[in-house]
């Protein structure tokens, strides 16, 4: 009678055993279920946060130099001295001036040479030569001659003989007119004298200037006339 009860107790602590192990592979299997359904059903792309730029920063301001009150003192400063160029002596340049009455300028030594200009009187010119009595100036561009009576020389005395260009052939000598005399003008007579008892001036005599002429019409004509005194 007591055997059979512990049979069935021992076969009824078989079958909780069996089960409570059913149980807890059922739940590890719904949770391996879970975990795997939960990790790769949700596949989307990661999302890429925006970086957030560091605010910029402005550079320091330069911190004000400490002003100074003015002095009454004077720092004195030195000043250098200039060097001193050495000046080159400017060699003096011959000219000539025209005097009072002026130069003419020929293309040859001499007045049998023709006549190129006039220099005005006052008026410089450069020396290039000289021969005899004329000095050659530049004057227009060339070569020309002065007589030295005429101008006034200055820093001439290096100045060089040149050769003169030939003597022009001298023109066929030309008639002299003759000139032609006016007819004498008959001298007047002078007005007879007053008589004797006349007192007072007495036109003696009187001659016409530049006499005999000629005169034009109209022209004035100074005479003299020799007055004499009666009394």
């Amino acid at each position: 009678m007591s055997r059979g009860l512990n049979l069935r107790s021992e076969r009824g602590c078989s079958v909780w055993t069996i089960g409570v192990w059913a149980v807890l592979v059922a739940v590890g299997v719904g949770l391996a279920w879970y975990g795997f359904t939960w990790n790769g059903g949700d596949r989307r792309p990661a999302t890429v946060q925006p970086s957030v730029a560091a605010p910029a920063t402005s550079p320091p301001s330069p911190t004000p130099m400490p002003t100074l009150p003015p002095t009454d003192t004077l720092v004195p400063t030195f000043t250098p001295e200039p060097t001193p160029v050495p000046t080159t002596a400017t060699p003096a340049v011959p000219n000539v001036v025209a005097g009072a009455d002026g130069a003419n300028v020929r293309n040859g030594p001499g007045v049998n040479f023709g006549r190129l200009g006039y220099l005005d009187p006052g008026t410089q010119a450069p020396v290039i030569g000289r021969y005899s009595d004329w000095w050659q100036i530049e004057y227009d561009g060339g070569p020309a001659w002065v007589f030295s009576g005429v101008v006034t020389a200055f820093n001439t005395d290096n100045v060089s003989q040149v050769q003169p260009p030939p003597s022009p052939t001298p023109p066929p000598p030309t008639a002299t007119p003759v000139p032609t005399v006016p007819a004498a003008t008959p001298t007047p007579t002078p007005p007879p004298g007053p008589p004797a008892e006349f007192r007072g001036l007495v036109p003696n005599n009187y001659w016409v200037e530049n006499a005999p002429g000629p005169y034009g019409v109209g022209q004035k004509v100074w005479f003299n006339m020799d007055i004499v005194s009666s009394q």
